[in-house]
C-alpha cells in the first residue's frame, strides 16, 4: 500500500511538470508542447493523472483513446469519453472539458 501511494504521489509530481490546471468552468488545459515527446505508454499513465485535476475519472478505454489522440491527433479534432467528457485539440494547447451539446 506503501509502495502505491507512493508511486500515485510521484505520478502526480510529473503530472505537475506537465501543467494543466482546472477552469472556473472545471475544464483542463494542456499544452501541446508539453505532451510531446511522451509515447503511448507513459500518456496512458499521465492523462488520468491529469483529467482527475479536473475531476474527471477516465475509463481503460477512454485513457487509450486520449493517449492515441495526442499522438495522432489532429488541430480541431476531437474526441468523446465516458461519462460526457471531451478532449478537443487546438493548435497549441489540449482542452478536456465537460460534453456541451449545441442547442438547435
Amino acid at each position: 500500500a506503501r509502495a502505491a501511494a507512493d508511486w500515485r504521489r510521484s505520478l502526480d509530481e510529473i503530472a505537475g511538470t506537465v501543467g494543466g490546471a482546472a477552469s472556473a468552468d472545471g475544464s483542463l488545459r494542456v499544452e501541446r508542447a508539453s505532451l510531446a515527446g511522451h509515447n503511448t505508454d507513459s500518456l496512458r499513465v499521465l492523462w488520468p493523472a491529469l483529467a482527475a485535476r479536473a475531476s474527471v475519472v477516465m475509463d481503460r478505454r477512454g485513457t487509450q483513446r486520449a493517449a492515441e489522440f495526442t499522438i495522432k491527433g489532429r488541430s480541431g479534432g476531437a474526441i468523446q469519453l465516458s461519462g460526457g467528457v471531451e478532449i478537443v485539440m487546438r493548435r497549441d494547447h489540449m482542452l478536456l472539458r465537460r460534453w456541451r451539446p449545441a442547442h438547435a
